[in-house]
């Protein structure tokens, strides 16, 4: 009797009890591993798949949730620029009051916030425009966010080119079923960064999966199985340390021999290669009634090498939803001190431009125009302002570089007076006193402010400076050679 002894059936091998030598164990601590590996690959093209991305990617989640805070801490209104409220028509006070309170369950910002989801999610979002039953209105009384996965898309094989290729939907709602949904009954907010809607939706027409192409998650799914596998491969490795030991016939032991073909070989050889590893769903132990000898096994996780790896995945993530990954954790040594300059970047490539498009949408579906328009305002936020530091700091440069022309006779009083003056007025000290300047005089106010550019830029060489300054304004070398030290 050999070491291994399988009776094979079909493309699968069972041990045979009466003389089973060697036989895979699939129950630790008493429970039953189950024989599937990761099922956790996400297909990122479906609808689907863009969901699970959102469920089970930690770096989509954050990013995803943490774009839908920035964006809700905007001020949204319908109005003049000015925050003011005019042209009260009947029509403008029912939109108004509808984007105060889309719906009886939820105010604008919990409605904004799950808009914004599924437009970050799938690329699209579906509003449901309701009427109230019986009322002759042409604004809707209620407005509702369809998830994406309970909405069903009908297509118009027949339709033609400007032709809307979308029959009707069906929409699954709150256990309901709702069929024959027209495409004027629904707003669709699509991505404002990769709105590939009109013409190129039929870039990807499959039915429910419409249009399912215009998700940034689309192109990400290398990235996202990536960091799924990887963290539960380093799960799996902390949970039971993988496979840990290797098995063989104890010294001395007669009684190896090799009962099979190439072919069951290959079969046993990759049933055993798939229910035992380091994966979820394998087992890291096995079980012999021959004598054996054990060797163990050591894996650090650090071999695996998941952080580099995952970082790698999260860069390109984050490449494609335009978020800093700064705020994800990395890069941080480079940017401790520009933190605000990195938020400031993001609210405006990302979550303004965004929140923009949101208002837009409602101008055209609603017909506003003129004043009384929808807009969104973030200027409000600390970070998009400049703080009291940065302007005194500012204000004070520029009057120590007034100062310093004034008393190298390159500027007048005046000029001086009107340069600082632009600074704040408590902050402007008496002018040196310094005789007026014919050079001043010559180049004029603009032509001043050009110097004082050019004696500040923080991207020019000395050199480059006074040669500007000679070439520019006539100076000889030596008076802008004193120009460019007293400017030190």
């Amino acid at each position: 009797m050999g070491l291994f002894n399988f009776s094979l059936k079909k493309k699968a091998y069972t041990p045979v009890a009466s003389g089973a030598q060697f036989y895979p164990l699939h129950y630790v601590s008493g429970s039953m591993i189950s024989n599937i590996s990761l099922t956790k690959d996400v297909d990122t093209k479906t609808v689907q798949g863009q969901l699970k991305a959102y469920q089970y990617c930690s770096p989509i989640t954050s990013i995803v949730n943490d774009k839908v805070s920035a964006a809700k801490r905007g001020k949204f209104w319908i109005g003049t620029e000015d925050g003011k409220e005019q042209d009260m028509t009947d029509k403008i006070r029912k939109v108004r009051a509808l984007m105060r309170q889309p719906n009886k369950d939820e105010d604008f910002k919990a409605f904004f916030g799950i808009a914004k989801t599924m437009v970050q999610v799938y690329g699209k979002c579906y509003i449901w425009k309701r009427y109230g039953a019986g009322l002759n209105t042409t604004v809707p009384t209620e407005l509702r966010v369809i998830p994406n996965t309970d909405i069903q898309i009908i297509m118009n094989t027949s339709a033609g080119i400007g032709e809307n290729i979308v029959d009707h939907y069906v929409i699954t709602y709150n256990n309901k079923r709702y069929d024959n949904i027209t495409p004027d009954q629904l707003i669709i907010w699509n991505d404002s960064i990769i709105d590939i809607s009109g013409s190129t939706n039929r870039l990807y027409t499959t039915g429910s999966e419409y249009n399912g192409g215009q998700s940034r998650l689309y192109a990400l799914r290398d990235e996202v199985n990536t960091i799924v596998a990887a963290h539960e491969a380093a799960n799996k490795l902390l949970t039971n340390l993988g496979v840990q030991v290797i098995l063989t016939p104890a010294k001395g032991y007669e009684g190896v021999v090799n009962p099979f073909d190439p072919e069951q070989k290959a079969e046993i050889l990759e049933d055993l290669t798939t229910k035992h590893g380091i994966m979820r769903g394998q087992s890291p132990f096995m079980v012999s009634r021959n004598p054996i000898d054990v060797k163990n096994v050591s894996r650090a996780i650090g071999d695996l090498q998941i952080p580099a790896t995952v970082e790698a995945s999260t860069r390109e993530i984050c490449n494609a939803y335009l978020y800093p990954m700064e705020l994800m954790g990395f890069d941080l040594a480079s940017s401790q001190n520009k933190i605000t300059e990195v938020l400031r970047k993001y609210y405006q490539d990302a979550i303004i431009p965004e929140s923009e498009s949101f208002c837009e949408l409602i101008n055209k579906e609603f017909g506003l125009s003129g004043n009384n328009i929808a807009r969104v305002d973030y200027s409000h936020l600390a970070i998009m302002q400049e703080s009291a530091t940065e302007i005194e700091a500012a204000n004070k440069l520029k009057i120590e570089n007034a100062s310093k022309l004034f008393a190298d006779k390159v500027i007048t009083k005046d000029a001086y007076l009107s340069i600082a003056g632009v600074a704040k007025e408590y902050m402007m000290p008496d002018p040196p006193s310094a005789p007026e300047s014919i050079l001043a005089e010559r180049i004029g106010v603009g032509g001043t402010q050009a110097m004082i550019q050019i004696l500040t830029d923080a991207t020019l060489t000395a050199i480059q400076k006074k040669n500007s300054l000679i070439v520019l304004f006539g100076l000889s070398e030596e008076q802008a050679a004193r120009m460019l030290t007293n400017n030190q």
